[in-house]
């Protein structure tokens, strides 16, 4: 029965799913392939196995003298595939975040859309206490985004409430008893906002800004991590893989967004290949090593 339930799924869906369970006349898969990976600055591909945990279940009945095998048909596979690679992908971006946070508020326009938070921060630090009406006499957003504003800086111990004003909150006394100091401390409490609440910013605030720069990041350490060691991509290994990765075209101007994370210290620009910071690397590794999804997803990380 195992032999000809595999040469059916092997034949009729896809030579790439391996056998994962068989519970009676229940089998279930999983899809693994091979990725290829380009070093540019070698010229040599790396070939390693991606397993995307799908559990496909198929069954084999006997009918009228014959085994009759039903599941997934290859379009639905196909669809399934695609869903866990997403999940992946969203895994790894999590995993990579931590590593990222104290950079990303150097982009340009990620630090310009977080200026209603650093407004919040400059106003308490100078003046010892701030209050909305206060932080933005000159322009004042609407209350519900300034209640947000106040209420995320809150909720991580930045500010805290006392009468009617925001003073410093528990989390900046512990900055400033470090001896950090502006304005090293407001990128410092920006970059806590990004690693802490970054659902929060896009799904709530609708700040996006963050999203393109975290997946080119993303499409470069993952494929070292893939490999298991920095490797070198130049211009179009890296869209390359952000297309493979993502499965779509990034938005905006690709060259653009990867000379802003030169410029923040994300990755480095050596002649034409761009090289990642062996700091991120380290960080991201552990990280993934003790991620469930990555750990199933690559098996090298075991």
């Amino acid at each position: 029965m195992r032999e000809s339930v595999l040469q059916f799924v092997w034949g009729h869906v896809s030579q790439h799913l391996v056998l994962r369970r068989v519970e009676g006349r229940k089998f279930s898969f999983d899809l693994e392939k091979l990725e290829s990976i380009y070093n540019a600055q070698s010229g040599q591909y790396s070939l390693v196995p991606l397993r995307l945990e799908l559990n496909l279940q198929y069954r084999a009945e006997p009918r009228q003298g014959q085994l009759r095998v039903s599941g997934p048909s290859l379009s639905e596979a196909l669809r399934s595939a695609e869903a866990r690679y997403r999940a992946v992908a969203e895994s790894s971006q999590s995993v990579l975040l931590p590593s990222l946070y104290d950079r990303l508020v150097k982009v340009p326009s990620v630090n310009l859309t977080m200026s209603p938070l650093r407004t919040i921060l400059v106003q308490l630090d100078e003046e010892g206490s701030v209050t909305p009406e206060t932080a933005f006499h000159h322009r004042l957003p609407t209350r519900e985004k300034v209640d947000r504003y106040f209420g995320l800086l809150a909720g991580l111990g930045y500010i805290r409430p006392q009468n009617s004003h925001y003073v410093h909150g528990p989390s900046f006394e512990g900055l400033r008893r470090r001896d950090i100091h502006s304005p090293a401390i407001f990128q410092r409490i920006l970059g806590d906002v990004i690693s802490k609440k970054s659902a929060y910013l896009t799904g709530v605030l609708h700040w996006s800004m963050m999203v393109p720069y975290l997946r080119w990041s993303n499409a470069f350490y993952f494929r070292s991590l893939e490999v298991g060691e920095l490797t070198p991509l130049d211009r179009n290994a890296f869209s390359d893989s952000y297309r493979g990765l993502y499965q779509s075209q990034a938005k905006g101007n690709e060259l653009s967004q990867m000379t802003h994370l030169v410029d923040a210290d994300v990755i480095r620009k050596e002649d034409r290949f761009y090289v990642g910071e062996p700091a991120i690397f380290r960080a991201f590794s552990r990280g993934a090593r003790a991620s469930s999804d990555l750990r199933a997803a690559l098996p090298g990380l075991n």
